[in-house]
């Protein structure tokens, strides 16, 4: 096939193209930088549609079949029109159910059922037919980084993105995935910060409060924000009740104290910790001075990565950047310097990639900076049997199980994501996994699937209809030789 250069005559003119379709009378229809649809017969302009959008058209799509041609913008606008004249049949506005704001149309398509479906720059899918339905919701710009598992509520889930979106989803089994409660930074919050892609409410880290209502997130920027979650009339809202202005840089990762006898509720100390080498300690129940910085942990010569706390409060550990794990006492942030102190420290959260049940789990040609999240659960089987397991994300875009601890054996290893994986968590009881791809902003939901058990997800598909993202994987294959 040969290329041929558009001719415009006198109707039209060079500009940016975004898009193009073709209908049943062999026209192609362009949509344009400014707003019009240009419609060429062979390489010839020969109609022009003035103001179709207002600002670019990014999505054009014909139905052939029924004669209608779609088209969408940075408008928010679909509109309907005859594909052999143009001529305007209706419009449809979408609204983003974040923002409120007009969703900036970014592709259109049908289903089998000649349905429109389209897609937004905000990542939500819409079907489109006398008024337009939302079938996903999904974090906008950016990567998504933060995801925490509810204290004691295995349906519910939150994430947090560069969008600065703070989002609680359902995820009951065999229902659809569907967000109960969102929040987004106020205006004054993000704000583009000099000499780099990211605005100040890009956030990266979530924690859930161990009494499961109110959650603290962490942004780029260096700051938390405290959310507390309550139902109004009959539905559930997340409302700001706290900023804490801890540091100039990125939150990397922040937990809350576990539920001890002395604190029953859990939650009396929250961990904060940053691109600045530091992990600052808040108490967040002394009278009258909520959320009071009580100690700072400092000896780190590179950014905090991961940190966790023992089972009854008392000890913190903390990964960075340049592959160091130290032990400190909290919450006055005093560093514990002799590993015998804390050889017999039971652990509330063990998803540091830095530690002796993640010794094995780093893969030929990795360096310290491959293996982004770790986590480590019991899965329950049948007849009793249980199993310690650990999970692994990585830079590979790949999902690695391990026996726990992980001293050197070959993993199962999964592929689902398309960019690399930015954090992975188990379930309360160890039968899911989640996993939050960092640059395709997806999160996946996995199976665990106990030894000696049929390879059958739940659902009821046959062994040989498995996804191809649940195939398994020899590690040193995809590693790469």
């Amino acid at each position: 096939m040969k290329p041929r250069r558009g001719v415009f005559g006198g109707l039209g003119k060079w500009q940016n193209f975004y898009t193009a379709a073709f209908t049943k009378a062999d026209e192609t229809v362009v949509g344009t930088q400014h707003g019009q649809l240009y419609v060429f017969s062979g390489n010839n302009l020969t109609r022009v549609i003035p103001k179709a959008h207002e600002g670019k058209v990014s999505a054009v799509f014909c139905l052939k079949e029924h004669n209608v041609l779609l088209s969408g913008g940075d408008d928010g606008v679909v509109r309907f029109w005859r594909a052999d004249d143009l001529s305007a049949l209706h419009s449809i506005r979408i609204e983003s159910v974040m923002s409120g704001a007009p969703a900036q149309i970014s592709s259109i398509t049908t289903d089998v059922k000649s349905k429109a479906l389209v897609g937004t720059k905000c990542g939500e899918i819409w079907e489109i037919s006398d008024e337009a339905r939302l079938l996903v919701e999904a974090h906008g710009k950016g990567e998504l980084w933060g995801l925490a598992i509810h204290p004691s509520d295995a349906n519910k889930l939150a994430t947090c993105s560069d969008d600065g979106t703070l989002r609680l989803w359902n995820i009951t089994p065999g229902k659809g995935r569907d967000v109960f409660a969102r929040a987004w930074p106020r205006k004054e919050d993000s704000q583009p910060i000099p000499n780099s892609s990211f605005n100040t409410g890009c956030a990266r880290s979530v924690a859930w409060h161990p009494d499961g209502n109110s959650l603290a997130v962490g942004t780029v920027a260096g700051k938390v924000h405290v959310y507390e979650l309550y139902s109004y009339k009959g539905q559930s809202r997340l409302t700001c009740i706290k900023e804490l202005d801890t540091r100039n840089e990125w939150i990397s990762d922040l937990k809350y104290s576990p539920c001890t006898p002395e604190d029953p509720t859990g939650g009396r100390y929250l961990a904060v910790g940053s691109h600045e080498n530091a992990v600052d300690i808040y108490d967040t129940k002394k009278p009258n001075a909520e959320y009071e910085l009580v100690g700072t942990c400092r000896g780190h010569s590179s950014f905090i990565t991961h940190l966790g706390w023992s089972k009854d409060g008392t000890v913190l550990y903390t990964n960075s950047g340049d592959y160091e794990l130290l032990f400190w006492y909290a919450p006055k942030g005093v560093q514990i310097v002799n590993g015998v102190d804390v050889k017999d420290v039971g652990w509330a959260d063990t998803t540091g990639v830095l530690g002796f049940e993640t010794t094995g789990v780093w893969y030929r040609g990795s360096d310290g900076t491959d293996v982004n999240s770790a986590d480590i659960a019991v899965v329950h089987g049948e007849h009793g049997y249980q199993e310690r397991v650990c999970v692994t994300g990585d830079d590979r875009g790949l999902v690695s199980l391990f026996r726990a601890p992980a001293l050197g054996g070959k993993p199962r290893t999964y592929g689902g994501h398309s960019s690399h994986v930015a954090t992975v968590r188990f379930s309360r009881d160890g039968g899911a996994v989640f996993t939050a791809g960092g640059g395709d902003g997806t999160v996946l939901q996995w199976e665990v699937i106990p030894e000696g058990r049929d390879v059958t997800p739940k659902g009821g598909a046959a062994a040989t209809e498995v996804p191809k993202q649940t195939v398994e994987h020899d590690a040193e294959d995809i590693g790469g030789r």
